[in-house]
């Protein structure tokens, strides 16, 4: 008998299905729609053979995702429907056929550490385990068997059981998972979510950015020991095309836009631009030019990759982690208000939300960097407001800067550390702000500008005379 929740799953599923296969970037709609179609007609007879019914979606998945991964696509989004098969299974099967199923779930969840590069252990517990613990918080355990998804007792009666009872077990259930998911940081969930609005939001890289990786190489290792601190500071060499610039002339700074996207760290600053270089291979590029800084500006709330990297590129290249410098918006910054979630007010909701979720980061990831690698620089920074703006920082952003400084000289006394300002909301502050950096030893202040609002003579000079000594102007204003 098909009940109003069929009706739900289905739609759901088909929806799910129609979603992924208009969403460019995915890789293969033609078939991802039928597969969504064959799960949606599979989930509506769980009832009457939930295990059965969850072999066949795990075998639509194993096959998809295979054939997906290899060839470079995301994975089968209606495949997460998969969830539906496991609470079936574990709410109205016998005991055999649970465990029997459960095995299979089990094979599900190693396939998954080799076909999704985000998968994780807690990722994996987390969206399995969910399904099963509501099942086990609603099953009528003294049922001996069951028709038809109906529980009935050993007279064929309907077996009974305090509703009251069921929603509270259900509901202390929801209650673990959900401290489960804060614990682990929704890593799994953001991370899929991230690949997502990547791969279907990010165009193509334009051919005339394009440059092959042997010239990049070859000129990596003609502009070795020709950079140094009367070079060029270059505000990003995220694609190809910016690199090469910055390997040809004598440079002083570079600085990528780093996120991570399949679990692997590229050069990207947010879903709206192409993806850039991959992280690693410009880390091999700036460890044979010897760039004498690589600052590393991090888009994406996930560190573990980028410092993966970062320990291979130091083994496998010979990177120096001192010329490292890791930065991060780790609070708001002047004329940046946040509504009743925490999401800025000044980007439309669903930039927004993207921020919160994915890109913004906290001082413990700045910690964790600092931890890892002492010898490297950690940058301080607020995120920066859009357009022009009347005010500066304010007493309480110098408080929050300098705590951030007491949290890493915590774990890692001797690291070097810099201020990141905007020159110009720097500029219109109290002398106090470039007085309360200045009073941090092994520190100093980097001032930059938005490439909407270009620097001034008069806000250059105003902070040389603060002591500020770094400045990344973006424009041709002479320093």
């Amino acid at each position: 008998m098909r009940t109003r929740g069929d009706s739900v799953v289905v739609a759901l599923t088909l929806l799910i299905g129609l979603g992924e296969a208009m969403s460019s970037g995915l890789g293969w709609p033609w078939l991802r729609l039928p597969a969504a179609a064959a799960i949606a007609w599979l989930l509506t007879r769980r009832r009457r053979a939930p295990l059965r019914v969850l072999v066949a979606i795990t075998a639509v998945n194993l096959v998809a995702n295979l054939a997906l991964r290899a060839a470079g696509h995301f994975l089968l989004v209606s495949g997460l429907m998969v969830v539906v098969a496991i609470y079936a299974l574990v709410r109205w099967s016998s005991v055999r056929e649970v465990v029997a199923g459960l095995t299979v779930v089990a094979g599900q969840m190693l396939v998954g550490f080799f076909v999704n590069p985000n998968w994780s252990p807690v990722g994996a517990l987390l969206f399995y385990g969910s399904p099963v613990l509501m099942a086990l918080a609603v099953r009528p355990w003294h049922d001996h068997r069951t028709t038809a998804g109906h529980a009935v007792d050993s007279r064929g009666a309907p077996a009974r059981r305090s509703r009251a009872f069921r929603v509270f077990r259900a509901a202390g259930v929801v209650m673990v998972m959900g401290g489960v998911l804060v614990v682990s940081g929704g890593g799994f969930l953001v991370d899929q979510f991230h690949t997502y609005v990547t791969r279907t939001r990010s165009p193509r890289m334009p051919s005339d950015w394009l440059v092959d990786a042997a010239t990049l190489r070859r000129a990596a290792e003609a502009s070795q020991g020709t950079h140094g601190p009367d070079g060029a500071i270059i505000h990003t060499v995220d694609y190809p095309h910016e690199l090469l610039p910055a390997l040809q002339v004598p440079t002083y700074s570079v600085e990528a836009d780093v996120t991570v996207i399949d679990g692997e760290g590229v050069l990207q600053h947010d879903p709206k631009d192409p993806v850039g270089i991959p992280l690693l291979e410009f880390l091999e590029y700036a460890a044979i030019a010897e760039f004498p800084i690589v600052k590393l500006d991090l888009k994406c709330d996930r560190v573990g990759p980028v410092m993966d990297d970062v320990r291979e590129a130091v083994d496998r290249f010979g990177l120096d982690p001192a010329r490292v410098h890791f930065n991060a918006d780790v609070f708001r910054g002047p004329g940046v208000d946040e509504n009743l979630v925490g999401a800025r007010t000044d980007l439309s909701f669903t930039d927004a939300m993207y921020n919160l979720i994915v890109m913004e980061l906290e001082t413990s990831d700045l910690v964790r960097i600092a931890e890892e690698f002492p010898e490297s620089t950690i940058v301080i920074s607020a995120t920066p407001p859009k357009g022009p703006q009347d005010v500066g920082y304010s007493e309480t952003h110098l408080d929050r800067f300098l705590t951030a400084v007491e949290e890493i000289r915590a774990v890692s006394p001797s690291q070097s550390l810099v201020f990141a300002v905007r020159g110009d909301l720097a500029a219109r502050s109290g002398s106090f702000l470039l007085d309360g950096f200045n009073a941090i030893d092994d520190s100093y202040v980097a001032a930059w500008w938005s490439l909407d609002v270009p620097p001034t003579r008069a806000e250059i000079e105003v902070l040389r005379a603060g002591g500020v000594t770094f400045f990344d102007v973006g424009s041709d204003v002479a320093e």
